[in-house]
């Protein structure tokens, strides 16, 4: 709120349209959403949680591509 933002750094209203355009990738993936049925093992499917999503880990696995659906 009113803080200085370091050299380069976006915007808000530029960071808010990344995690915009970030949220909506999300939306279209089964794996990240909960519509791919359990894995072995397992009684529930997984659906990611913000917490889960912003670390970074997953957040550069998702940016990445590795949770898009397949392409038929």
């Amino acid at each position: 709120c009113g803080g200085r933002r370091g050299a380069g750094a976006p915007a808000p209203r530029e960071a808010r349209g990344g995690w915009d355009r970030f949220c909506a990738h999300c939306a279209k993936s089964p794996c990240l959403t909960g519509q791919v049925p359990p894995g072995k093992g397992h009684t529930r499917s997984f659906a990611a949680s913000v917490d889960w999503l912003v670390e970074p880990g997953n957040f550069a696995a998702v940016i990445e591509g590795r949770y898009d659906a397949a392409v038929a």
